[in-house]
This record gives C-alpha cells, structure tokens and sequence, in this order.
C-alpha cells in the first residue's frame, strides 16, 4: 500500500536545446557517456550537461523514459532538473503547488509529499520491493 503509482509532474518548455538551465523545473539535463543502462542514478545527477532541453513528458507515445517516466530519486520541485540518458531517466515528481507535490499510491489514495522528504524515503515509496512497511509521506 505505501508503493507510488503514478506522480504529477510538468510538461517541458518545447523550447529548443540549450546550453543554458533556464528552468529546472521544466527542462531536462541531458548527459552522455557510456550506453544505455549502464550508468547508475548517483553518478549520471553528477555527469556534466551535454545540453539542457524542455521535451520532457512531452510524448507519451514514445514510451521512452524521459518522455513518460516520474520516478522518486529526485525530491518533489527539487532545483536540480531531470536527468536524460539514452532514454532513461532520473527524474522526481514536479508541480506548481507550493511545498510538494501529489502522488497516486497502489492503494489508490492520493498523498501530498513534502518536498523535504528524506530521500530515502521518497526512493522507498518508489520501490515495489524495498521492504519498507513505513508511512514514507
């Protein structure tokens, strides 16, 4: 029951790619080295930026990560951006409420999560098996 469904989040700038973060919330750090699935979250929020982009839940269609995923290794409204790797991403969810952000949990309630959750406890609300039976909100 305390397992994330689904998260809110915002829709890019559809700006073009910049070298420049304008908007954390809504742009998309893009990074490179290595292929796909082969760097792990901490060290791809650490990789320079190859470009900034604003395309992010821009087409669900895709079904590529970056473009329909919101998973918990960010906090909610964090100031670092989303985090782009040959489709993949690392990524938290956004929203224009004040403080943090809704999450739909498999039991289906809604849950307002501070953005100041600790971060461990947002990654474990996130995890279908992190054997957490704690409350993470």
């Amino acid at each position: 029951t305390y397992t994330a469904f689904m998260a809110e989040t915002l829709f890019g700038q559809r700006g073009e790619n910049t070298n420049d973060l304008v908007d954390p919330q809504r742009q998309m750090k893009r990074v490179s080295g290595g292929g796909p699935c082969s760097v792990d979250a901490e060290t791809l929020v650490t990789l320079p930026a190859t470009r900034y982009e604003g395309r992010r839940a821009g087409a669900w269609i895709r079904s590529t990560g970056y473009h329909v995923l919101v998973h918990g290794f960010l906090a909610p409204n964090s100031i670092e951006p989303d985090v782009a790797h040959h489709g993949e991403i690392v990524s938290g969810p956004r929203s224009m409420h004040a403080g943090g952000a809704f999450v739909v949990l498999c039991d289906g309630s809604v849950q307002f999560i501070s953005e100041n959750i600790d971060l461990q406890r947002m990654r474990n609300l996130f995890s279908r098996n992190d054997g957490s039976v704690d409350v993470a909100y």
